[in-house]
């Protein structure tokens, strides 16, 4: 993360002016990329939040470039690329909750064919014992 960070602002540098909104795309789109491969355990999201800021806040010091406006724009970042990270799972779980939903669904109309099939196969097992009296 940190060197993409850096590569990003070097690149960002050669082709003009850093503009805080371009500070705070370098860092969201680094802090996203890194929290999607982040699996269970390791590194949480406050730490790659956090490395983040700080990478970005030491990157535009060392350039000389570091003011109030792009500072917060970091932050910003970070914070935006931890929300649009938290975004997607909550999408993928919806999605994933809306499935088990349908497939619920087809479970219990496909039981409630079955009850019907066999009560059915009941009554006429009735209906001939019945006729055999």
């Amino acid at each position: 993360m940190k060197e993409q960070i850096i590569e990003s602002f070097e690149k960002v540098m050669k082709s003009g002016e850093v503009t805080a909104a371009q500070v705070r795309d370098i860092v969201q789109n680094a802090v996203s990329d890194t929290a999607k491969k982040v699996k269970e355990g390791g590194i949480t999201l406050r730490e790659i939040a956090r490395e983040a800021s700080a990478t970005a806040m030491d990157g535009l010091k060392q350039k000389r470039i570091a003011t109030r406006e792009r500072i917060a724009a970091a932050v910003e970042g970070a914070i935006d690329g931890i929300k649009s990270t938290e975004q997607r799972a909550m999408d993928r779980t919806r999605q994933e909750i809306q499935q088990l939903k349908t497939r619920l669904s087809g479970e219990e109309q496909k039981l409630s064919e079955d009850v019907r099939e066999a009560l059915e196969g009941t009554r006429q097992s009735s209906e001939a014992f019945t006729g055999e009296m």
